[in-house]
């Protein structure tokens, strides 16, 4: 249990702290050494970022643009200890570890309008699905996880640890922006909730908008959107609670 994060559009240059969500997960490990061990595991999370808090003059406040999405992903990772974890009180109390490996994730971003939570991928925000314009991004991804932590032995057969964990994407619609505005008088024409979705710099301030921003920059497309994991893991030793493998510190089923 933790909290997740992003960074992407949104927040800018850096994770923001107040934008902590709260995340939660399981996985099951198994010990091919003293020191290596592979795990699959299951997290899930909640993102989220708004354009009313930024600190920058940049013209982020006036873009107004915000999302909120649940991130659900299944990984696949090595984990790597520099001292011995195996369970045993003659062994060290504290073993710290890096990790790493692949994961798919699920993501949907969403934004407020008219007291309306609405899905924003199948809208087309900055064109897609118009004569022309791209096609539409995937909500289903994959990521490169990686981090480092820390287990401290709480007895024979359980651990009480603390990790942090990146995921590298390779999309940057984690917040549904990325490009540039599209033609706003033709998404008008289709759909007002798209185009108001799209460009929302009128509800901050009509003065300063536009009849249509069509090609100006949205958001910066040069990198990709990233998202993070921390908090408290919990461990148990499956084998020695079920008298499986020899008992405490023997990691051979067989």
């Amino acid at each position: 249990m933790g909290a997740s994060n992003y960074m992407g559009d949104l927040p800018g240059e850096h994770i923001e702290q107040n934008k902590n969500s709260l995340s939660m997960g399981v996985f099951l490990k198994y010990n091919f050494t003293d020191y290596l061990s592979a795990r699959v595991g299951y997290m899930q999370g909640r993102i989220s970022g708004d354009d009313r808090f930024s600190e920058k003059e940049s013209g982020r406040k006036q873009r107004n643009l915000h999302f909120e999405s649940k991130i659900r992903e299944i990984n696949i990772m090595a984990e790597c200890h520099f001292l011995s974890f195996a369970f045993d009180r003659e062994r060290p109390m504290v073993s710290p570890y890096v990790f790493g490996g692949i994961a798919g994730f699920h993501f949907n971003p969403k934004a407020n309008i008219n007291k309306e939570l609405v899905a924003l991928q199948p809208l087309g925000t900055e064109g897609q699905g118009l004569p022309g314009g791209p096609d539409k991004y995937g909500l289903y991804q994959i990521a490169i996880p990686a981090g480092f932590g820390t287990e401290f032995q709480v007895g024979s057969v359980a651990k009480i640890g603390v990790e942090l964990g990146i995921r590298k994407t390779f999309t940057d619609y984690l917040d549904d922006i990325s490009t540039v505005y599209p033609d706003i008088e033709q998404l008008e024409d289709l759909d007002p909730i798209r185009a108001a979705l799209s460009y929302r710099t009128p509800e901050f301030d009509p003065t300063l908008a536009e009849n249509n921003p069509v090609g100006q920059k949205r958001g910066n497309n040069e990198a990709k959107d990233w998202y993070a994991f921390a908090g408290l893991t919990f461990t148990f030793n499956i084998s020695a609670l079920s008298e499986l493998g020899g008992g405490p510190g023997i990691y051979n089923p067989f």
